[in-house]
């Protein structure tokens, strides 16, 4: 493993600040699976050091500027590789999968206009659609837009669940009642039998639970 992810790992920005300026080219490293030095600081929530790192960088892919929320990056990243637009990242992902888990909204409308797939499932073992990165990132009311622009409400992850079981769990009412809307489907059971009200439920949301369970989150 390079310096830099090793830097990265630690969260040490002082340490990442020092190896940039020792080698500028090291910006570029990435761990063994070929994921980017500054995607992994963006999975770690390392504010300062992915500033670091995308200010270093000339050049951001796809799946960076999506991440980080970068939309002039990430237009011309699409210009220049149109391909891109349908690419899977080395850990599985697409740029609107990494624009719908970081809530970054702007790139995951521009991404969809372009025409992104908003039910592309994750290559890897999370089976994730854009729809359930949203859900569970930091702005899960993109789930939205994402159904607005043909994502599946019944779409399952690993495990069985949909977007409404996450919905639920948070206790996000609003959320589970534009699923509904959307089409969403109360009856359907994870793998482990559970039902989107059996999880509002389990996390103390009783009044929810008792909605979901009559079909009707909106009361």
């Amino acid at each position: 493993m390079g310096r830099l992810i090793k830097a990265i790992e630690r969260g040490d920005a002082a340490a990442v600040a020092r190896l940039l300026e020792e080698d500028r080219t090291i910006v570029d490293e990435k761990d063994e699976q070929g994921v980017s030095a500054l995607l992994q600081a963006q999975y770690r929530g390392l504010g300062e050091i992915v500033d670091l790192l995308s200010n270093a960088k000339g050049w951001l892919d796809v799946f960076e500027a999506a991440a980080v929320g970068d939309a002039g990056r990430l237009e011309l990243a699409l210009t220049e590789e149109p391909e891109a637009l349908k690419a899977f990242s080395p850990d599985g992902f697409t740029a609107l999968h990494f624009a719908a888990f970081f809530g970054r909204r702007l790139p995951a409308n521009l991404l969809l206009l372009a025409g992104a797939d908003p039910n592309a499932e994750a290559r890897n073992s999370t089976r994730v659609r854009p729809l359930h990165s949203a859900v569970a990132g930091p702005d899960p009311m993109m789930a939205e837009t994402l159904l607005a622009m043909g994502a599946d409400p019944n779409a399952v992850q690993q495990g069985g669940f949909t977007a409404l079981h996450a919905a639920a769990k948070q206790g996000n009412a609003s959320l589970c009642e534009i699923l509904l809307g959307a089409g969403a489907d109360p009856g359907r059971a994870a793998d482990d039998g559970l039902l989107p009200a059996d999880m509002a439920r389990a996390a103390g949301h009783l009044e929810l639970a008792d909605r979901l369970a009559s079909g009707n989150a909106g009361g």
